[in-house]
This record gives C-alpha cells, sequence and structure tokens, in this order.
C-alpha cells in the first residue's frame, strides 16, 4: 500500500476502481461498508486504486511516464513508464545486479497511454539517447521534464488519450515516411 492511503466515503467508492482480492498492495484508497456475510455491525474494508479522471468524465487506473537519476551514473537520465505506482517500479528496477547505488525518481507524469507518451519522448531525445535498447539519455532531470510536460498535455485527457490510442497504428518511427498498402 501506498504512503497517501487514505479512507473514502461508501458514496464516493463508485469514482475508485475497486481491486480484486490479493491486490490490496495497489491500493491508494480504502472504504468500509456493511458486511454482506456477517451480522449488523460488522463492516468490510474495500480496496480501491485511484483511477485518473478529467472533465471528459472518463476513467481508467493512472500510468506514468517518469525520470530517475542515479549519483553513479552522472549527467544521464533514465526514462520510462509503468502502469503501476513508479515507487514500484523503481524498487524493480533497483533490485538488478550491476547497479552500483539505487535509482532515485526525481519526476513522474501522470497520464494516459503511458506507452505511447514514453515512445514519442524517447523519439524526441533520439539523439541523446546512450543506447538503442537502453531508456538512458544524456540530458539532464530538468530537460526530460520539461520535454515530457510538452509532448504530454494531450496525454492528461481521457478522450484525447483514447483518439492517440486508436490512431498510433498510424504513427512512424522517426526517419521513416508511413506505408500504404495502396499502390
Amino acid at each position: 500500500m501506498k504512503g497517501d492511503f487514505t479512507r473514502v466515503s461508501e458514496s464516493q467508492i463508485h469514482y475508485y476502481i475497486k481491486l480484486k482480492p490479493g491486490e490490496y498492495n495497489r491500493a491508494t484508497h480504502f472504504a468500509l461498508v456493511p458486511s454482506q456475510d456477517r451480522e449488523p455491525g460488522w463492516e468490510d474494508i474495500i480496496y480501491l486504486m485511484e483511477p485518473l479522471t478529467d472533465s471528459s468524465g472518463g476513467t481508467r487506473p493512472a500510468e506514468y511516464v517518469y525520470v530517475l537519476v542515479n549519483r553513479s551514473i552522472p549527467y544521464m537520465v533514465k526514462i520510462g513508464m509503468t502502469k503501476r505506482s513508479v515507487d514500484a517500479r523503481v524498487r524493480e528496477i533497483n533490485k538488478a545486479t550491476g547497479i552500483p547505488t539505487p535509482w532515485i525518481p526525481v519526476y513522474s507524469f501522470r497520464c494516459y497511454a503511458s506507452h505511447i507518451l514514453e515512445r514519442r519522448v524517447h523519439e524526441h531525445l533520439s539523439q541523446y539517447r546512450v543506447s538503442e535498447d537502453r531508456e538512458m539519455f544524456n540530458v539532464t532531470s530538468n530537460t526530460a521534464q520539461r520535454i515530457i510536460e510538452d509532448l504530454g498535455g494531450d496525454f492528461t485527457n481521457v478522450l484525447l488519450a483514447e483518439t492517440i490510442e486508436r490512431n498510433s497504428h498510424l504513427e512512424s518511427p522517426v526517419g521513416t515516411a508511413p506505408t500504404s498498402s495502396h499502390s
């Protein structure tokens, strides 16, 4: 469970994503409701995850594009994405062997379609990419943050992000033109 684990009222449950049994470690919120299985007076706990909502009324679980730094790797940042909490992803990354000091999260951008935003950020920063098979870039964390914010505007609205996702198959990798099956 996260540090900001807070209680919500029973009437507010519908604004959150109900987690399945065993997923309590992903919870950001909880609610106590009258038990359906016990005698009156008992309550059940419902574990919830805060969805990303916007003025369109759409809800989906929060996703993140993040920036990590490591003092053993100066002048470089790691830019990645996760559909879980950034802290959980950093713990997973830091378990890898061969990392002399832990990665530290310095920025996270809450969004929809994080995989597409991450790809766009990587393409935008391709000239600074250390290796094609790594998410490492020779830029400052401030530069990475600015680029994510500049490219991420449409990814904070569920309707725009879903349109981007539907049309993402039309996008071409950097330096290539779209192909057509029509001659």
